[in-house]
């Protein structure tokens, strides 16, 4: 058997609850939990995908959802009667267990969880329109102390319907290594909470609506070695966040200008104390504006518009690699 990234692959998935069809030359698998709930440990391998959600469902507390390389799940497009449930209007994955995307030992078959029109990764489905767009699903979101969210070359894109397509809160942990997240409607990924954590590494962070990674209320977030780019806001960082549990480094931010009406910038800070963010490439040999760049793309901005200061220097004067180019 084939993954879908044409790899071998004899790995099979423990799945009761799926039903397979055949539609414009690929088949895909219909994905159900009994009850709407991942309640025990469940894998998912390409062998059997792509998967098609049409269902929100929530993965249970102390329960591992683990979603091996080279597995393609399609979430169904928001709207009426197009969302989850048949009366939601978006479909949404909420983690209270552990999401596992991916493996570090497999960086060339990438886990996507993507729209059900995008025909890109593992064909199309029936009611594919092959046109897909940012916010055609909902969003993943992992909102307790007990969960986790773990993407190891992994591809999230298209959500983010009305609000954030991942969310990360209320204590919950996130890593994000070697991935792509892309093409949400909303903000890619917030994290807000005391206890809340994220961690992105060599990952591409870009074409979002709005605010690449944002971070709120206290949370930690260690965010080095990545790209950002095609965003309105690269990073942002809000009043209400501690500048002390976050870190910006090594990072790259360039073309972060996309949207008439808000502030553009790299990275955007709202508190009045300072924020260390040392060693990036702004897209320029010349270190970032601390003015918005306004359809720019060849300097992005380091703002605080809350009344305090960006310490950007030293900053790196040439563009750094970033791992995910096999994705």
């Amino acid at each position: 058997v084939k993954t879908n990234n044409g790899v071998e692959d004899s790995l099979v998935s423990n799945s009761k609850d799926i039903t397979t069809y055949q539609a414009g030359g690929a088949s895909y698998t219909t994905l159900t939990f009994a009850g709407d709930t991942v309640s025990s440990p469940y894998t998912l391998a390409s062998s059997t995908g792509p998967y098609f959600i049409s269902t929100n469902f929530t993965i249970a507390a102390g329960v591992t959802l683990t979603v091996l390389p080279g597995t393609v799940i399609k979430m169904n497009t928001s709207g009426a009667g197009t969302g989850c449930n048949g009366s939601a209007l978006s479909c949404t994955i909420t983690v209270t267990g552990t999401l596992v995307l991916g493996s570090a030992t497999d960086p060339i078959n990438g886990v996507v969880i993507t729209s059900r029109d995008d025909d890109w990764y593992g064909g199309p489905t029936a009611t594919s329109d092959s046109n897909p767009g940012a916010g055609d699903w909902g969003r993943v979101v992992a909102t307790t102390a007990t969960s986790n969210l773990s993407f190891d070359n992994a591809i999230v894109r298209y959500g983010g319907f009305t609000t954030n397509m991942i969310q990360v809160s209320g204590g919950a942990h996130a890593t994000s290594t070697t991935s792509i997240i892309e093409y949400s409607n909303s903000h890619a990924l917030i994290v807000g909470g005391s206890t809340s954590s994220l961690t992105v590494s060599n990952s591409i962070v870009r074409n979002n609506y709005d605010v690449g990674v944002g971070v709120t209320t206290q949370a930690s977030a260690d965010i080095q070695g990545s790209t950002f780019t095609g965003n309105t806001r690269g990073i942002s960082i809000a009043a209400e966040a501690a500048e002390a549990n976050v870190t910006i480094t090594g990072n790259n931010f360039y073309a972060n200008n996309g949207t008439s009406g808000s502030t553009k910038a790299g990275v955007q800070y709202g508190d009045n104390e300072t924020l260390t963010a040392t060693g990036n490439w702004w897209g320029s040999a010349s270190g970032p504006t601390t003015i918005d760049p306004d359809g720019d793309n060849t300097r992005d901005a380091a703002i605080a518009d809350g009344g305090g200061t960006i310490t950007d220097t030293p900053y790196s004067a040439t563009q750094f690699d970033v791992l995910p180019s096999n994705l």
